[in-house]
């Protein structure tokens, strides 16, 4: 994703929609969000799905290279500012200085869908986010994939 592509995933994150929360069980846990979801992780910290960039190869298309998709969270803590973090698949080392961790929480891509068609536009709202999420203690790395 180029940085261009994240700076336009913020801007379009700035722009509230409505929230509905999902509590997230013992860590690490999974959870899945739809686009402006979100989702408690404990009772002072939460998170919230609130943009995407994707640019995957289209399901009904048969590609060489497999594109790129990535997922933009917040992630709010009382009383410190909220923080953003981009989930991306696949994981591209011009990228590694976008951290997936925030607030001691580490947050892992497990998919994004549904993906790209060529014939037809996906409607923003039906996209849906499944990560992992648990402490930098319990979960140590991500295996991403989308």
């Amino acid at each position: 994703m180029t940085h261009h592509a994240i700076r336009r995933a913020f801007a379009a994150a700035l722009i509230s929609g409505p929230i509905s929360a999902v509590p997230i069980g013992a860590a690490p846990s999974e959870v899945a969000l739809q686009l402006q979801q979100s989702a408690s992780i404990r009772s002072d910290v939460s998170v919230r799905f609130v943009g995407f960039a994707d640019n995957r190869c289209p399901s009904d298309v048969a590609c060489i290279h497999p594109g790129h998709v990535a997922a933009l969270l917040q992630v709010f803590a009382s009383p410190a500012p909220p923080r953003f973090v981009a989930l991306e698949w696949p994981l591209r080392q011009e990228d590694a200085q976008l951290s997936n961790t925030a607030f001691g929480f580490r947050f892992c891509l497990l998919s994004i869908d549904p993906r790209p068609h060529s014939q037809r536009p996906v409607d923003p709202a039906s996209y849906k986010l499944r990560m992992r999420v648990g402490t930098e203690r319990d979960l140590p790395e991500c295996k991403n994939g989308a």
